[in-house]
């Protein structure tokens, strides 16, 4: 085992490396991104991104890995994008304003990578509900999974869906459809 520097994301640091040549430690944890403000957060279900109108148009975009497609085909600018990548071609033609947080791993999806890396006080998601439904079951896992009490609302095309904890208070128009679903043991 010798120790080298390598290149990460153009940052070089230190590693271990075996006789291979091939890095031995895990890449380093990225700083969360710790927000006064709602965020916005895009992923790679298609979505024609109803409703984001009544986001504020300061709050923060995020992209969940193909997300950014989106985000760009309607000129929002994610200030990152947070996945394995693999769902990106062309990293090197996005704008380089766009940190690229690259997430290595398949034990959890790009959905989880981010909210594991942004912390907001609620989180608005637009493009993980209605495309396939692996995909929606996994962000309810997702949801239900969630150990602190974050505020994440999922739009999709013809359901909204939000994660609370405890009380809630909600004024809907009459004949609004609505249902409670509890994710998980409720007290």
């Amino acid at each position: 085992m010798v120790s080298s520097w390598c290149h990460h994301g153009g940052v070089p640091r230190c590693c271990s490396l075996d006789k291979n040549g091939l890095s031995l430690m895990p890449p380093a944890v990225p700083a969360p991104f710790v927000l006064s403000k709602p965020a916005i957060l895009i992923g790679a279900a298609p979505t024609d991104l109803a409703g984001i109108e009544l986001c504020a148009p300061e709050w923060p975009v995020f992209a969940a890995d193909g997300g950014v497609h989106t985000a760009l085909a309607n000129h929002l600018q994610p200030r990152a994008v947070i996945g394995d990548m693999d769902s990106i071609g062309a990293l090197d033609q996005l704008d380089p304003a766009i940190k690229l947080i690259h997430q290595i791993g398949q034990d959890d999806t790009d959905f989880e990578k981010c909210l594991n890396l942004i912390h907001a006080p609620i989180i608005i998601g637009f493009g993980f509900l209605g495309a396939r439904n692996d995909h929606t079951l996994a962000a309810l896992h997702t949801l239900a999974s969630l150990s602190d009490s974050q505020p994440v609302i999922l739009v999709g095309q013809d359901d909204v869906m939000m994660r609370v904890r405890g009380d809630c208070q909600l004024h809907l128009p009459i004949d609004t459809r609505f249902s409670l679903w509890p994710l998980g043991r409720q007290n």
